[in-house]
């Protein structure tokens, strides 16, 4: 099944530049137009690691950084820790999601083929996922997981500021925002998914994350969307 519908060539054409980008970069925004906003030994908080390909490049780009990576589906979970092995004092994994209320919920685990491909997966009920991505399914059952707040869990771990977030949550971005209270003030640069699609029941679009990152002071520095969304630096 492509990737790229009939959808997206008329977007492209309405839109060519961000078309060309795209075909070029894909949402792809670089580790060193973030390192511009970021001290040389960022303190990161990745949240949906996945497999941990982004944590270890991470630990590649910035030597002297400490990322706590959060991945609460157990299969994707497994590969984390193991990625997590080529730098065990520098990638620090958590077994949990990031929200702005604690407690347990529901997760909805994606497939891609046959077997993995769980970077799909939401606390969100998927809606235009499944006509955008058909390649994309998710199992029948949900997974139950553990849900804490960032500043909740920044307490217990004594851990009183975060340089840079990381935020690939298929729609619960805004949520984790929320959940970070008053440690936002101490961050400097927030990598975070967007969506211009629905693609999640009730999650919130790009504009409604600007419009709340910009009263709590940030601004876009660099885009890398597309018709569905994709990905957005936010700086203060």
């Amino acid at each position: 099944m492509p990737r790229i519908n009939l959808p997206d060539v008329v977007y492209g054409l309405r839109h060519p530049l961000k078309s060309l980008r795209y075909l070029r970069h894909r949402d792809t925004i670089s580790y060193e137009i973030c390192a511009r906003y970021l001290p040389a030994n960022p303190v990161i908080v990745e949240a949906g690691a996945y497999d941990g390909s982004n944590t270890q490049e991470f630990c590649r780009f910035w030597p002297d950084c400490q990322v706590y990576a959060f991945e609460p589906v157990p299969s994707a979970r497994e590969r984390l820790v193991k990625a997590a092995a080529e730098f065990p004092d520098r990638i620090h994994p958590q077994s949990m999601a990031l929200g702005e209320t604690a407690g347990n919920c529901d997760m909805h685990v994606s497939v891609t083929g046959v077997s993995g491909g769980e970077q799909s997966s939401s606390l969100l009920v998927p809606a235009a996922t499944r006509e955008e991505f058909p390649f994309v399914n998710f199992c029948s059952e949900t997974t139950p997981v553990r849900v804490t707040r960032l500043d909740d869990w920044a307490a217990g771990e004594d851990l009183h500021s975060v340089d840079f977030l990381w935020l690939d949550l298929q729609g619960m971005e805004l949520a984790a925002l929320k959940g970070c209270g008053d440690l936002l003030s101490t961050v400097s640069a927030i990598h975070c998914e967007v969506q211009a699609l629905e693609l999640y029941k009730a999650a919130p679009l790009y504009p409604e994350l600007s419009r709340w990152l910009e009263r709590k002071g940030f601004h876009a520095a660099c885009e890398a969307i597309f018709r569905r969304g994709g990905n957005v630096l936010f700086v203060r």
